[in-house]
């Protein structure tokens, strides 16, 4: 396997003359690593080979397309139509650790001066590339929006990510006016050299349980890497060349684009990009976002800069706008029952969903003598014994109703500062969540989760005590009293625009050692978010908070981004929606390839980030 040529096909009729060599794509067989041309060229060698040697599966190295011939479909497709749990599961591992493998070969192989990798001529083209077609697969219809991006050296995490933000049209309509958005006129302030250096203090990425503020000290390099010193005329490229990405591409015949410019300096600007190593798309998406919005900032003056700094951040770069979202951290201590609340910036929420407990190292306790006789409490023994129901008996719940919004306590707020919230005129409510989800988002088997339990997770109650997390209560401090412990739990409070939801794809299994979390999350194209977002409401309509019936928050989803293999390897891909001539067309992205796939087959993947764009806000 190693030694092969995946640019040339292995069948000893071309070395005769007899069959005349192609050059379309090729295929590689898992079997006895054979390369044979694809059925759509003219000897099929591949197909040849299946016939010959009844060797089942074959990979091909570009788009890393499983396939099985008995089947005659691909592994997507096998996923897409299976209704069996375990199944799917055990395909989509099957699936990660041949593209996994396949990818570190291919990367030895790169590195041989005997070896090439040739993209088909035919990718991008306009029409669907893979030469052994998806039943899954639809036309593509003729756009300048849809388009690959050429892999520069494991960068199809770099392309995963410009794709979604390509899909992202509340983005593209900012960058693509020239007119009104013009950033080749933005330069450096000599009088104010830090005008161009990250504003990270202002933006968190929000992770339960633990919280993170990236803090780089001026002329050093922070937790983002970001060499100040040297980069702040690199704000300025990066956004040129994300605005020159957008409108080149759009522009190219044959529908496929070199980013090597806009890659370029986004690994000037962070260094942990450098290398063209595997990285995170996540992180790549962040840092990336930053830089935009840093950039962005030119366009304002000082004053306004100065004043969005005082107290909480207000919106005032076109990414804060389309991104940016509060989330509000609300902890009360368990002893003297304050109420403390915090307003977090942020551009993505990270879930998780990891569905296996922790282990949790409990105290030894000292091992009492076994009894042959049961010690039952005094309590327990007054009690007369519980007569079992009969089978026609029914439990009839009593209970009242819970109210779906609970009004917070004006004076819980009174020195809170709330972005965008005057106390005058609005009422703060929260939901109850637990009344809310009660009845949506679940799924009782043991290996999937749905997407709105993972966020019910996240807005679920956590206790903090001197075992985890410890809080240490300001009121108690105050009277020089110890809290013996704080209940926390997380709010969204003015949501994005577009939401960026990360899925937590990796869990610890030891000091330095992670493993891939492979849950299956269930999502859909609607999202609505409202069980989760904390209102302001006018005084003067209070009374339509339980009674509107329309969700405020309804979200659809956009963009997926895929990642296959584990933290030694793997690959990136994503899916993308956009609107052409009036209809949805959902497209399947791996670096230059891409095609048209029914939309069914994007709920089979495994997400990693999902994009949903804000559908309708009636919350005025």
């Amino acid at each position: 396997m190693k030694k092969a040529n995946f640019s040339e096909c292995q069948n000893p009729a071309h070395e005769s003359a007899k069959v005349p060599r192609t050059t379309s794509d090729f295929w590689f067989c898992l079997t006895c690593g054979f390369v044979g041309c694809s059925r759509e060229a003219d000897s099929a060698c591949s197909l040849e080979h299946y016939e010959k040697a009844q060797h089942n599966v074959s990979i091909n190295p570009i788009s890393l397309v499983i396939w099985c011939y008995p089947c005659d479909s691909s592994i997507d497709e096998i996923i897409e139509n299976c209704d069996n749990k375990a199944d799917v599961r055990n395909l989509n591992l099957f699936k990660d650790k041949i593209t996994q493998l396949f990818f570190k070969v291919r990367k030895e192989l790169q590195k041989s001066k005997n070896t090439v990798l040739l993209a088909p001529n035919n990718f991008g083209s306009g029409k669907i590339e893979s030469s052994e077609p998806e039943k899954s697969e639809v036309a593509v219809p003729n756009s300048k929006v849809v388009f690959g991006l050429k892999n520069i050296g494991n960068t199809c995490f770099f392309n995963s990510v410009m794709q979604c933000l390509n899909a992202t049209e509340d983005l593209t309509n900012v960058y693509l006016d020239l007119k009104n958005f013009d950033v080749s006129d933005l330069k450096e302030d000599p009088e104010n050299p830090d005008s161009l250096t990250p504003n990270t203090d202002d933006w968190i990425t929000v992770e339960k349980p633990k919280q993170s503020k990236n803090k780089p000290s001026k002329g050093s390099k922070g937790k983002n890497n970001v060499n100040i010193a040297s980069s702040r005329s690199t704000f300025i490229n990066l956004c040129k060349n994300f605005q020159d990405f957008l409108v080149e591409a759009r522009g190219r015949k044959d529908h496929q684009y070199d980013p090597k410019p806009l890659f370029s300096s986004i690994s000037h600007l962070f260094s942990r990009f450098r290398g063209y190593s595997q990285q995170d798309a996540q992180e790549l998406l962040r840092n990336f976002l930053d830089g935009l919005s840093t950039c962005e900032e030119k366009r304002f003056t000082q004053n306004e800069l100065a004043a969005s700094r005082k107290g909480y951040k207000h919106r005032l770069t076109e990414i804060e706008k389309i991104f940016g979202g509060y989330l509000c951290n609300f902890v009360k201590c368990q002893d003297c029952k304050y109420v403390n609340r915090t307003f977090d910036f942020c551009l993505d929420i990270v879930l998780n969903i990891d569905r296996e407990k922790p282990r949790i190292v409990e105290p030894k306790k000292k091992k009492k003598k076994q009894s042959s006789i049961q010690e039952i409490p005094a309590e327990e023994a007054e009690k007369p014994a519980e007569e079992p129901l009969q089978e026609e008996e029914k439990v009839v719940d009593d209970s009242p109703v819970q109210p779906r919004y609970n009004q917070v306590d004006p004076s819980e707020i009174k020195d809170t500062n709330i972005p965008y919230f005057d106390k005058n005129l609005y009422d703060l409510y929260e939901p109850n969540i637990d009344e809310i989800t009660k009845n949506i988002g679940k799924d009782n088997s043991g290996d999937s989760i749905t997407l709105e339990e993972a966020l019910k997770d996240f807005t679920s109650v956590e206790m903090l005590n001197r075992v985890k997390n410890f809080y240490r209560c300001e009121h108690c401090e105050k009277e020089k009293k110890v809290s013996s412990g704080s209940a926390r739990r997380f709010y969204i409070y003015d949501p994005p625009k577009v939401l960026t939801l990360v899925l937590k794809r990796y869990r610890q299994i030891g000091i330095g050692r992670f493993e891939k979390v492979n849950t299956q999350v269930k999502f859909e194209e609607k999202l609505v978010l409202d069980p989760f977002v904390l209102l302001p409401v006018r005084k003067s309509h209070t009374e339509d908070v339980e009674n509107h019936d329309k969700p405020r928050f309804e979200y659809e989803l956009f963009g997926v981004v895929v990642q296959s293999g584990n933290l030694n390897g793997g690959h990136y891909v994503s899916y993308t929606k956009h609107i052409i001539n009036g209809e949805e067309n959902w497209f399947y992205h791996s670096d230059t390839t891409f095609r048209g796939l029914k939309k069914e087959a994007v709920f089979k993947t495994q997400p990693y980030i999902l994009f949903y764009k804000l559908r309708s806000n009636n919350n005025n």
